[in-house]
């Protein structure tokens, strides 16, 4: 059953009007930056909602509702209304853009299977698209690690002292060019050709 925005817990307004204060807080540099998800964990804590909504899911069962409402009130059929519905839900869920979004995504597919507004098979091939996107992205630690190895700069190595009390180093393995030795002893089974041709 669709029900009506009206209907809807008065929480989710204050959560919205929330949020958005705290986001422009971010944007004026008064509030630290965060992933849209934390904040609204923590506006969600902070004013004792449970459970934390995710703004993925309201906004993909608002325009559901919304859609209904309007079908509705042209007169449509209940299996017209629920394929109208159904089509604004699935095109408000956000796509996968990186590891962050894919819980977004099985939030909302999951929250479409509840409301019927995704069938059990169309469900289950974008949940596995979810599951295959998750192999496919980096996993935050081992990003975060990634992005710390590439800014930690190598110590610089010291030139060699001209002042310095060592003797210098003889090169382990000179190049060919340098090699002070005959080519009989580098290859020892092997007969050089004789020098004068004979």
């Amino acid at each position: 059953m669709v029900e009506s925005a009206k209907d809807q817990d008065p929480t989710a307004e204050n959560f919205a009007d929330i949020y958005t204060m705290v986001a422009k807080l971010i944007g004026a540099g008064k509030v630290p930056v965060m992933s849209a998800n934390r904040l609204g964990e923590a506006v969600a804590e902070a004013i004792g909602i449970y459970p934390v909504p995710n703004l993925a899911v309201e906004n993909c069962t608002k325009m559901f509702i919304e859609k209904a409402e309007e079908m509705k009130a042209e007169g449509r059929s209940a299996d017209i209304v629920l394929k109208a519905a159904s089509a604004a839900y699935m095109l408000s869920i956000p796509p996968i853009t990186g590891a962050d979004s894919i819980g977004d995504f099985i939030s909302c597919v999951t929250k479409g299977m509840l409301l019927g507004a995704i069938p059990g098979p169309d469900a289950t091939r974008l949940l596995y698209a979810a599951q295959v996107a998750h192999t496919a992205f980096p996993k935050r630690k081992n990003l975060m690690k990634l992005l710390q190895k590439g800014t930690k700069k190598k110590p610089a190595t010291r030139a060699a002292s001209t002042t310095s009390d060592a003797p210098p180093r003889q090169n382990a393995d000179p190049s060919p060019l340098t090699r002070s030795e005959s080519p009989q002893s580098q290859n020892p089974g092997v007969n050089s050709p004789p020098v004068d041709g004979c």
